[in-house]
């Protein structure tokens, strides 16, 4: 089967190393003028060397092993097409083209894809594409990919703002806006993709659960940074969000029965959820439903609680977890489903 694509249909140009297309919003770890600061580097040096130069606070969520390990749960061969929807810096994306599978990276952002690019030179991926578009408004091909992978990105599909993840606790400029739903444009998004997938193919999706236990126990919602908001009704996070944030709550999360109905109203079928701990962006832990209760081991993030309230919480998630097996509750759900 033919593995490369048709650029030019696609709208696409190349210039040095990364293929261009429609042009979208900033999204970064690093604000504007920090990823600046790095970029003219990448030319002389390799991608580990800038890194703890100039950002090395995030070593782990760029180089980390553990990043990979959701993907593990798939059966990847070098006769795979992927496309990495919303790849940032290559934290799954470089695992991937390890395989020697053919891996297309996609994400908005340039800056993150010039030190994706660095990487790519580094280790030599001559089987690593690169593409710097907006994945809501770039087209993409009909029946293409063996499998697509969407890791910590949908939620973040209804945000059509800038945004820096060192800003987000500075609130945001009031806007009248008239964007669809959150639902109905994830919907629309996994609608081009199921388009995209090819008929044996495999989705692989990964996001946060909505009610994860320790949200309970005031652990802040990660792409808000406000405690107690996830498992509020919608009504009330918009509030909530409008009041903290200065817009509605737009990073939508799902229950388990909630995002696999989303999934199949787009199209999917055979929809397979698996409970990733401590979550799907450092999997230790990935387990079905048949032996969740079986191997299941303690897994949740404390941080610096007191002791009384550690003990507390680890008395919780075994009830919740090792004794009743509530899969409700668990922090992050890997998706795998097929296309119709």
């Amino acid at each position: 089967m033919e593995k490369q694509l048709n650029y030019q249909t696609l709208g696409l140009i190349k210039e040095d190393g990364i293929w261009y297309g429609k042009k979208g919003n900033y999204w970064s770890n690093l604000s504007k003028g920090e990823n600046s600061a790095y970029v003219q580097y990448l030319k002389n040096q390799d991608a580990f060397t800038v890194m703890k130069k100039f950002f090395p606070q995030h070593e782990e969520v760029i180089f980390s092993p553990k990043r990979a390990g959701g993907i593990a749960t798939l059966d990847i061969n070098e006769d795979d097409i992927i496309l990495d929807a919303g790849a940032m810096w290559g934290a799954l994306t470089i695992p991937l083209a390890r395989t020697n599978a053919k891996v297309y990276a996609i994400d908005q952002t340039k800056e993150s894809l010039l030190f994706l690019k660095r990487r790519k030179l580094d280790e030599e991926l001559n089987n690593l594409e690169i593409i710097c578009s907006d994945l809501n408004e770039q087209e993409l091909p009909s029946t293409f990919f063996s499998k697509i992978i969407v890791n910590g990105v949908l939620e973040w599909v209804p945000y059509r703002d800038n945004y820096e993840v060192n800003k987000v606790d500075r609130r945001a400029k009031k806007k009248k806006s008239k964007l669809q739903s959150p639902y109905d444009l994830q919907q629309e998004f996994l609608k081009r993709l199921h388009k995209s997938l090819r008929e044996d193919g495999t989705l692989y999706l990964a996001i946060e659960n909505r009610y994860d236990f320790l949200y309970f126990f005031g652990l802040p919602e990660p792409h808000c940074n406000i405690r107690f908001i996830s498992f509020m009704p919608r009504f009330f996070q918009n509030v909530m969000h409008t009041i903290l944030k200065g817009s509605k709550f737009r990073t939508w999360t799902y229950s388990r029965s909630n995002l696999i109905k989303l999934i199949e109203s787009a199209g999917f079928v055979d929809v397979k959820i698996s409970y990733a701990f401590p979550d799907y962006r450092n999997p230790e832990l990935v387990l079905n439903q048949n032996n969740f209760k079986e191997f299941y081991r303690e897994n949740s993030p404390l941080g610096k609680k007191s002791l009384i309230k550690r003990v507390v919480i680890k008395f919780v998630e075994l009830i919740i977890y090792k004794k009743l097996g509530l899969t409700f509750f668990a922090p992050s759900f890997i998706v795998h489903a097929k296309r119709l």
